[in-house]
């Protein structure tokens, strides 16, 4: 794609935004005189944008009631045999908190279905794929699922572990990972991928928030949540899920998606790994979509830029820039 298209394609995506949701689609064939692919392109960048948009405004307010209670979960609350410790996380698909199980005497991790979702049917059949679809999983770079619940007041959720240790986020915030830290971590989570993709599961959601660095060296994949499972596609159709940085092309368009989505998702964070950089960068969601869908955005590039090749080997390099291949 060259740079006048991009120009104009940024153009019609400023327009667009600013028009009601319910006149956009007339205004792309208008703006886009027929090309389909530009209409194609411009929906994906604004679902895309709602999608981040939705997300930055649930992450920007914790202390919202979460699960449908007239209050969220407080420290020292009850639920059945667990109790509450603190709240830990809070995610698209999920509240998770911190729990100390009376009956088996250990801490572990309680998943909760948010407020603003627990009453959508298609929601909580979501969060029910999540729970079959990871206690299918057996590997030990996968985070379980004990068990699937729901409170009276029929807030459902799932019991995982409580793992001691960082995600991957947290450790990047302090810099670049050495190259053989930085393997282990790619191995464990393409082992357990490959166990995913074995039983049909597409995870969907790989980044760096997503990978547990357990303390006693293992590596854990979490959540689930927005997972593709073979024959239950819970997710609308051309729906962007995700967090953009990490999606694969395929993925921003909404279009089916197979196993290469987590290859690439992987690939983007081998890459901030061994650099220290996020691959794809912009101000805002539709640099960072034109950053992805650019050829001239190309890792390889970045890879010049950066000067990688003196931590990064030659043959390293090759498999990085092979799982961030846009025309595969």
């Amino acid at each position: 794609m060259d740079e006048a298209y991009w120009q104009k394609l940024q153009n019609v995506f400023d327009e667009a935004v600013e028009i009601a949701p319910t006149r956009q689609a007339a205004f792309l064939v208008k703006a886009c005189h027929g090309d389909e692919a530009m209409q194609e392109d411009l929906q994906g960048l604004l679902q895309a944008h709602v999608d981040v948009d939705q997300n930055w405004s649930q992450a920007a307010a914790p202390s919202s009631p979460m699960l449908g209670l007239s209050t969220p979960c407080q420290d020292g609350d009850e639920i059945g045999h667990y109790k509450i410790v603190t709240q830990i996380g809070a995610g698209g698909m999920g509240v998770v908190y911190q729990a100390y199980d009376s009956r088996l005497q250990r801490h572990v991790a309680l998943k909760f279905l948010p407020a603003f979702l627990d009453g959508d049917k298609s929601c909580r059949e979501r969060f029910m794929a999540e729970a079959r679809a990871a206690s299918k999983l057996d590997h030990p770079n996968i985070c379980v699922i004990h068990d699937i619940n729901e409170t009276p007041e029929g807030h459902m959720y799932i019991t995982m572990p409580h793992y001691e240790g960082e995600t991957l986020s947290a450790r990047l915030k302090r810099g670049r990972i050495p190259v053989e830290d930085a393997l282990s971590i790619c191995i464990q989570v393409a082992e357990g991928l490959s166990i995913a993709h074995n039983n049909g599961i597409i995870h969907r959601d790989i980044k760096p928030a997503n990978i547990m660095l357990v303390q006693d060296g293992s590596v854990k994949i979490l959540d689930f949540g927005i997972a593709k499972v073979e024959n239950v596609n819970l997710t609308r159709t051309g729906m962007g899920v995700g967090t953009l940085a990490y999606m694969a092309p395929e993925q921003i368009h909404g279009k089916d998606v197979d196993v290469r989505v987590d290859v690439w998702a992987l690939g983007v964070t081998l890459y901030e790994m061994l650099t220290g950089l996020t691959a794809f960068e912009g101000n805002g969601a539709s640099q960072v979509v034109q950053a992805v869908l650019n050829s001239e955005g190309d890792p390889a590039n970045s890879i010049n830029q950066h000067n990688i090749g003196q931590h990064v080997p030659d043959v390293l390099q090759g498999i990085l820039l092979k799982a961030m291949q846009r025309d595969r």
